[in-house]
């Protein structure tokens, strides 16, 4: 491995929502702070450039964390740069939140900086790819 390069690795599964589960790959300790979630969000627009504040207001992507983190902590947020009408956290729990009820928190925050929240699809995911599929 290259001087500088960070490898991320899973060791045993952490069940959606629940306990860790039983550690497979490594020593007991290597797991600290509750279970990590990971959340999807379809934007239905392109989301890439709505990071920031504008107008004094949060932009789109803000305003989504912000709403998130009402349920759960948001450890990561990121736009894809080849996908950009995605939103992707992962989020530390456990979630009380399913998917359905996360999305009614999404679609309720209706347009935020010309970005029309009303029919975002949210999906809660076993693992983080870095993509929605």
């Amino acid at each position: 491995m290259a001087a500088g390069t960070i490898t991320l690795r899973q060791h045993g599964a952490i069940d959606t929502g629940g306990t860790q589960a039983t550690n497979t790959g490594g020593g007991a300790g290597e797991f600290i702070g509750a279970n990590l979630n990971y959340v999807t969000i379809d934007c239905g627009a392109a989301v890439n450039a709505k990071l920031g504040i504008t107008s004094g207001e949060l932009s789109t992507v803000p305003r989504i964390v912000e709403a998130i983190s009402a349920h759960a902590t948001v450890v990561v947020a990121n736009v894809p740069a080849d996908d950009t009408q995605w939103v992707h956290m992962i989020v530390e729990g456990p979630v009380n939140q399913t998917a359905a009820e996360y999305q009614v928190t999404v679609r309720a925050l209706g347009t935020v900086d010309s970005v029309n929240l009303s029919a975002a699809t949210v999906a809660i995911r076993a693992d983080f790819r870095g993509y929605h599929a």
